[in-house]
């Protein structure tokens, strides 16, 4: 005798009331029960639930199944769904994401002061460097500036979205996000200019099982865009965000003695690729 498995019309359910936008509710648990017939055992009767059981019920991931009673030849087992991954109830793929959001401090090396002047002896301006800032005292191609490293934003921010773990397990999502970490912007994304947002990857934390819906967190780092970069009190126009300015120049003396930094080309470089982030679903 084979293995029947049908399901009940009655199960119980719970659901939390209208709220965040939802003017339905949502599903929080439910119980969903089973006849089993022809198995030989509880063991058979258990898999053939979990077979038939469907991994999600109304939102709502499968948790575990329970073994209620046996009569006769009938076995009644229960499915039961319930959220136990501690994340947002009733996430779906359309929420606006959370945002989390850092400016804490970096640093960027500069050569060149905005403005410098020798203080001591106080007398004497015959060799000021020139505005560079940690000078050997050399000239020629022996002239070293060793620079000073000072304070600079830093800018990190995070999208939190609840997301189904099948779509996060999906190899075609993996090599959705591998491909745009460590690339910028190719598009405008949430209020970013192209170039302003390089992506880090992601992060999230889950149970082992029982999960249906979890919380991403999709990792940036900002660094705007701008309008007139300068390099060496060169104007060289607009500078992307994750775009390099560089410089090759030369030193040679001028009749005081002091050096003076002779810019022979800036160039604008593009180090990093881009990558459309709408790929990403936030």
């Amino acid at each position: 005798m084979s293995v029947t498995v049908r399901r009940l019309d009655e199960g119980a359910e719970n659901w939390h009331g209208p709220t965040g936008g939802k003017p339905d509710g949502y599903c929080l648990n439910a119980e969903i029960q089973y006849l089993v017939t022809g198995a030989k055992n509880r063991g058979e009767a258990i898999a053939g639930v979990l077979a038939e059981a469907p991994d999600e019920y109304n939102g709502v991931p499968l948790h575990e199944v329970r073994f209620d009673a046996w009569q006769h030849d009938t076995a009644t087992i229960v499915a039961v769904y319930q959220r136990s991954d501690g994340s947002a109830a009733g996430g779906s793929d359309d929420d606006e994401p959370m945002l989390n959001y850092d400016c804490g401090g970096g640093t960027r090396h500069v050569v060149q002061a905005i403005n410098q002047t020798k203080v001591y002896p106080s007398n004497d301006t015959t060799d000021d460097a020139g505005g560079m800032i940690g000078w050997n005292g050399k000239s020629g191609s022996e002239a070293e500036f060793a620079g000073v490293d000072m304070p600079a934003a830093n800018m990190r921010l995070g999208y939190t979205k609840t997301v189904s773990v099948h779509k996060l397990a999906s190899v075609e999502y993996m090599k959705t996000v591998a491909a745009c970490v460590g690339k910028v912007n190719a598009t405008p994304f949430r209020g970013w200019d192209v170039g302003e947002l390089m992506f880090l990857g992601t992060s999230y934390s889950t149970p082992m099982r029982g999960a249906g819906r979890i919380s991403v967190t999709f990792n940036f780092q900002a660094n705007p865009n701008q309008t007139n970069a300068t390099v060496a009190g060169h104007s060289v126009g607009a500078k992307k965000g994750f775009q390099y300015l560089w410089s090759r120049s030369k030193t040679k003396n001028n009749t005081s003695g002091k050096p003076v930094i002779d810019i022979e080309g800036i160039y604008r470089s593009d180090v990093v690729e881009v990558a459309d982030f709408s790929r990403l679903g936030i």
